[in-house]
């Protein structure tokens, strides 16, 4: 990590200039400079400024940083404007003629028409930092809030236009980024899940920086009364408010339907989404249905890629974190349910079990000053109630320079830092779901680790062994979550899976059949086998010996006396080389 990623300078957050939404809503005017839209008159029984008549409008055009062109329309002199899609022109240009009412521009019949030709006729396009959606725009990142952060060393003129719905509270704060860091320092030093919730919620930003595909998921997950809420508020106090009155928080409950949580990505593009609650997911409805939702959900959740939904437009996906809480564990959930696509779905929901034979619930240990787990969870109350929404934007502050000054070098510290944690883990790079997990679990300690260096972490916070100890919790509860022998019957289902046909001409070379992860074929008994070099095996599981061992996988195997394995000739052209052998069912297909 260079000297330069290490300074978090306040003087990059530039608060964005809202403009009216289509939807009538008034968005917030959050810029000292930005012009107010007046609902009164000096003079009685005048007519609100906002519904006076326009006559004549100033246009002008621009392209946002995502190359899409606008058009902004103005009243002239000091009153309202609208920015509008280029293609909300097209035909009768109904949506252009909606977005203009909603600002306040009222025109009538060839007042609308001559405004609209104008508009029309606009042919310069220069490029401005017109903000279309929160999270990462360019280089600059838009918080919900309408809260722009850009580089601090940009010296443009031009402050950054939001142009989508905000939400004032989303990121509402209070108190100082000071007494946070110290309330942290106190009660999450020592504390593993608690200080690995809180990289979680920092991991958002940086996920587009790396290298993980898929957006990350985590579930805190045991017993009522052991302070899982308690921590993801900790992790809500990040972005925004956590215990407020009026319950106006960042994080968001479970009790509700999957495609109510995905109108929420958008809300959350390149931030954390904290869903308190699971348990309480489509309740009402029978365990089968709400397995098959919440495994619906997780798939769409990890592409950021809501459900279609007729007569509407497919959304563009969104990037971000999540955390969940639940008292029965998603694994639970799944039940006798269990499936390839189940156990898809739980790698891309990684479950940090908190048992309740751990005394204190979710702290490792008592902080300093708190008698029992009930007290130290009314000091982590105490401290969120008064102090919030501080840290995520000193951490983007940070981050936008960083990313401004030199992204190769910063997407190159994310990735030493993902590789360090899977080499301190013991992790194969070579097995598919084990890198993937344990690179859900790095990229969370790279954003533990950047956030010490920007000043958003406490650094006596061990962020290393905290996100070590809950990736080993994880591994430990999916190897009882899931058989030896549904794993192995996973393996028989992976696409990369040769599968040899009983009469077809073989058309594959000898050495690209043993750099496949495992074969398929039928023997001279017309039974179908599952061949895995002993090679393979190592890769494809954690503990080989723990499956070969396993009363129902050894009741499949076919082996040799005194060995696991068997040799087999799998090439017409090639040798007998040893293979573990395991038959597979009509329902392995």
């Amino acid at each position: 990590m260079t000297e330069k990623h290490k300074r978090s300078p306040a003087r990059g957050d530039r608060t964005g200039l809202a403009v009216p939404a289509a939807d009538g809503k008034a968005k917030e005017k959050r810029s000292p400079t930005t012009t107010a839209v007046h609902s009164s008159s000096s003079a009685a029984g005048a007519i609100p400024r906002q519904y006076r008549r326009v006559t004549r409008v100033e246009v002008r055009g621009a392209t946002s940083p995502e190359g899409k062109p606008w058009v902004q329309v103005s009243a002239q002199g000091s009153g309202p404007s609208a920015w509008i899609p280029l293609g909300d022109l097209a035909d009768d240009a109904a949506a252009a003629k909606k977005r203009l009412r909603a600002a306040g521009i009222h025109l009538f019949k060839e007042d609308q028409a001559d405004a609209i030709d104008k508009a029309r006729g606009v042919s310069a396009f220069p490029p401005e930092p017109l903000i279309e959606h929160s999270g990462w725009v360019d280089r600059h990142f838009a918080l919900p809030s309408g809260r722009v952060i850009s580089p601090p060393s940009d010296q443009s003129d031009s402050v950054p236009v939001v142009l989508f719905d905000v939400d004032p509270v989303k990121c509402a704060s209070s108190g100082t980024l000071e007494d946070w860091l110290g309330g942290v320092e106190r009660l999450a030093v020592g504390q593993a899940i608690i200080t690995f919730v809180l990289m979680v919620a920092f991991a958002a930003p940086i996920l587009r920086l790396s290298r993980v595909r898929e957006n990350v998921g985590f579930e805190l997950a045991g017993p009522k009364g052991l302070g899982k809420s308690t921590a993801q508020q900790l992790a809500s106090s990040i972005c925004g408010g956590a215990l407020e009155p009026a319950g106006r928080n960042y994080w968001i409950s479970g009790n509700t339907t999957a495609n109510a949580i995905e109108d929420q990505f958008p809300i959350h593009a390149d931030m954390p989404l904290l869903i308190e609650e699971t348990s309480l997911f489509h309740a009402g409805e029978s365990d089968k249905v709400r397995t098959t939702k919440f495994k619906e959900f997780i798939f769409r959740a990890s592409t950021g890629a809501p459900k279609a939904r007729k007569g509407a437009s497919l959304a563009d996906p969104v990037r971000f974190t999540y955390l969940t809480s639940a008292n029965d564990g998603f694994a639970t959930l799944l039940g006798g349910h269990t499936s390839e696509a189940g156990a898809a779905a739980a790698d891309r929901l990684l479950t940090i079990p908190i048992a309740a034979t751990r005394r204190h619930g979710i702290f490792s240990k008592l902080p300093a000053g708190c008698y029992d787990g009930d007290d130290a969870a009314r000091a982590i109350a105490k401290l969120v109630s008064t102090n919030f929404g501080t840290a995520m934007p000193h951490f983007l502050n940070g981050l936008v320079e960083a990313r401004h000054q030199d992204e190769t070098t910063l997407r190159a510290d994310i990735e030493a830092f993902m590789d360090e944690f899977r080499n301190k883990a013991g992790v194969d790079g070579n097995s598919g779901t084990d890198a993937r997990v344990a690179d859900a679990f790095g990229l969370a300690y790279a954003a533990g680790r950047l956030a010490q260096q920007y000043g958003a972490l406490p650094s006596k916070l061990p962020v290393r062994s905290a996100a070590l100890r809950c990736h080993a919790l994880n591994r430990k509860a999916a190897g009882r979550a899931l058989s030896q022998l549904t794993r192995l019957r996973m393996i028989a289902r992976r696409r990369d899976t040769l599968e040899i046909g009983a009469r077809e001409p073989l058309k594959v070379s000898e050495s690209e059949i043993f750099n496949t992860p495992a074969i398929i074929r039928i023997n001279k008994q017309g039974v179908r086998e599952l061949l895995i070099s002993p090679g393979a095996l190592a890769r494809l599981f954690p503990s080989p010996k723990a499956l070969l061992r396993d009363k129902a996988v050894r009741a499949i195997m076919r082996c040799d006396e005194g060995r696991s394995t068997v040799k087999v000739v799998v090439h017409p052209r090639g040798k007998a080389r040893r293979f573990h052998v395991f038959r597979l069912s009509e329902n392995d297909a």
